[in-house]
C-alpha cells in the first residue's frame, strides 16, 4: 500500500513558493552606498559577488518554481486519484 501526506506535500509546495518569492524579490543593498563602503576595491568586490549571487539566486528561484509546480500538479493529481478510487468502491456496495 502506497501512503503519502498530501497535506504536508501541499505544505512545502507553498513553502518552496514563499521562498521564491522571497529570494526573487530581494534587492541589491549596495547600490549607492559606495562613500559608506570606503574603498573603490572593497565596492568593487562586493559589486562583482552580488552580480553572481544574482545569477545564481535566479537559478535558485527558478528551480524552486518547478519544484513547487511539481509538488502542487502530484498533489492534485493523488487527490484525484483518491476520489476516483473512492468512487468506484462505492459503485460496488
Amino acid at each position: 500500500m502506497i501512503s503519502y501526506d498530501l497535506d504536508g506535500l501541499s505544505s512545502l509546495s507553498r513553502t518552496l513558493s514563499r521562498v521564491a518569492d522571497g529570494l526573487a524579490a530581494a534587492r541589491s543593498e549596495l547600490r549607492g552606498a559606495d562613500d559608506v563602503l570606503g574603498d573603490r576595491e572593497v565596492v568593487d568586490a562586493l559589486e562583482h559577488f552580488e552580480e553572481h549571487w544574482r545569477d545564481g539566486r535566479e537559478e535558485i528561484v527558478d528551480g524552486a518554481r518547478r519544484i513547487s509546480d511539481m509538488i502542487g500538479s502530484s498533489v492534485r493529481l493523488y487527490r484525484e486519484l483518491d476520489e476516483q478510487g473512492v468512487a468506484q468502491v462505492q459503485e460496488l456496495w
